[in-house]
């Protein structure tokens, strides 16, 4: 199959599923980040006008001055309630004119005082409903059974529903309830259609795919974190990003099965419909499509190649030979599916860790994210040059050092700028690091299991991202150094923890256990390149 990919070339036949998956990268952004903007505590804007006041006092009862930075609330001796604020005597010289308060989530229901527990909550519903779509997708087997496409189509109803609502859901429990539901959606879509990408891509482009792809998300990043300077108000910002479902929901109509897939399905003509389809997209006169395009001739050919769908008896022959509890069958898939998964883990710890952590790093989170996020882009041009370079397996381990390295200095060293600096630096190595991780979901599964494996690293991957965002939330509160030495610790070990895996750069898919087993995993390896045969 790769060499009939190979033949039909990159084009315009490739646009369908890389524009979902480009929607989808944009959804991710908002899902995970709009917390930094529409969940913070309010800004204060404040308009001082010099003027001497009466020297009247009296006690501060406006539960909303909670609000107020220290410094201002210390030296406040009067307030009255004002048409856009409050009338206020500071320092009994200056006159406070007006204030006026963001519209947030933290501001619309209160969330602050004894209720600031349930701030955690906004963003913790998403990751939540992520790793239930992780789960969904591992435990039933759903993209490999009933294909990416369907799958693709049936969660793209709930991501439209779980984002779309918010902006107009009057209960904050009403709001997690969402945030579940366009978590869980967002998880289903972004395994399938990843996948259908990295099968629908001819091998020598692979590499280069994987890591532009990710642009999406962070242009989508960028642009939250402008738009959330200018627009104050969460439920206009929030409706104003649900632009990418919308767009997602179209894209999704015009998609097609992966061959590769299809193959493993034995609906072998409908494959070959699919690749002669590439080739009239791509202007290219399509060769004849025999039986040697395909592996596995012997298998296919007991069930004929008709355009006849297959009974439910013979689809669950065909699948009772790989199920989930597959990957734990034979050596390479107990070593795959046991190391990736926890490999993930650790960088989605990290990765999370350190782009949800605006308010620790700097007082502008819009800044913040902007710089991060411009930063992040780096990696992604250059990543398929890095990866061609030295391989998947190397790359990680390069990219894992340096970013333990970057993360160690900011423990020692007590300099805004030096700061900023080697936090760019992780930043973009683990980024990088974390595109790779998801290629290699890809390349180490074979197609029969791959959106099973996939499920279950990404539910590993978000796993991690939930304990970082309740640590880098709470814990980096009381204790700052603790964030920063626990991802120093955490490089290390992926960097030992990757050389378990094989190198699969510059291989092709495997489609089902045995092509696995035929790839040698040898322990600090360089390169090795094995083909499946």
């Amino acid at each position: 199959m790769d060499d009939a990919l190979e033949k039909v070339g990159f084009g315009l036949w490739q646009v369908p599923p890389i524009l979902t998956l480009s929607m989808i990268q944009g959804f991710a952004a908002v899902g995970f980040i709009s917390s930094v903007f529409v969940n913070k505590s309010p800004n204060i804007d404040i308009n001082i006008n010099s003027s001497l006041l009466n020297n009247k006092e009296s006690d501060i009862m406006d539960s909303n001055l909670d609000m107020l930075s220290s410094d201002i609330y210390d030296n406040v001796t009067q307030i009255q309630p004002y048409e856009t604020g409050y009338l206020m005597y500071y320092n009994r010289l200056t006159y406070l004119e007006k204030w006026t308060v963001d519209s947030t989530i933290a501001s619309e229901f209160n969330i602050q005082g004894d209720r600031a527990w349930l701030s955690p909550l906004y963003q913790m519903g998403f990751v939540i409903g992520v790793i239930l779509g992780d789960l969904i997708g591992a435990v039933s087997h759903l993209s490999d059974t009933y294909g990416r496409v369907f799958t693709i189509r049936i969660a793209t109803v709930g991501s439209i529903i779980g984002q779309l609502v918010i902006s107009f859901m009057p209960y904050f429990s009403g709001i997690i309830i969402c945030r579940i539901v366009a978590g869980l959606s967002y998880s289903v879509i972004y395994g399938s259609a990843f996948n259908l990408v990295m099968e629908t891509t001819p091998m020598k482009y692979r590499a280069l795919v994987s890591t532009l792809i990710a642009l999406p998300y962070y242009i989508s990043a960028i642009l939250l974190g402008v738009s959330a300077y200018f627009i104050r108000n969460w439920r206009v910002l929030h409706l104003l990003n649900s632009v990418y479902v919308i767009i997602l929901s179209v894209s999704v109509v015009f998609l097609k099965n992966s061959p590769h897939w299809l193959l493993q399905k034995r609906r072998v003509t409908l494959a070959t419909g699919v690749i002669e389809w590439a080739y009239e997209c791509n202007n290219k006169n399509a060769p004849p499509l025999e039986m040697n395009f395909y592996p596995n001739n012997k298998e296919i050919s007991q069930y004929g190649t008709s355009r006849r769908r297959l009974s439910w008896t013979e689809q669950k022959v065909m699948e009772v030979s790989e199920t989930t509890t597959s990957l734990f069958k034979t050596k390479n898939m107990r070593v795959v599916s046991i190391v990736h998964p926890m490999l993930f883990t650790l960088i989605g710890f990290i990765y999370y860790g350190i782009a949800l952590n605006a308010n620790n790093f700097t007082d502008n989170p819009y800044l913040y994210v902007i710089v991060i996020e411009v930063m992040e882009m780096v990696p992604s041009l250059l990543g398929g040059f890095i990866l061609n370079k030295f391989g998947n397996i190397n790359s990680i381990t390069i990219l894992s050092m340096i970013a333990g390295i970057c993360m160690f200095s900011i423990m020692i060293f007590n300099y805004v700028i030096l700061d900023w600096v080697l936090l760019v630096v992780a930043e973009m190595s683990v980024g990088l690091i974390y595109l790779v991780c998801w290629m290699l979901s890809s390349e180490l599964f074979p197609t029969s299991l791959r959106s099973t494996g996939f499920g279950m690293c990404s539910f590993a991957c978000h796993f991690g991202s939930l304990i970082a965002s309740y640590i880098f939330d709470s814990v980096a509160r009381t204790f700052p150094m603790v964030p920063s030495l626990i991802s120093v610790i955490l490089c290390i070990v992926s960097a030992c923890l990757v050389r378990f895996l094989p190198e699969t750069h510059g291989s092709p898919l495997c489609e089902n256990i045995n092509d696995v087993e035929k790839r040698e995993i040898k322990l600090y390896s360089i390169p090795c390149h094995n083909k499946a045969e």
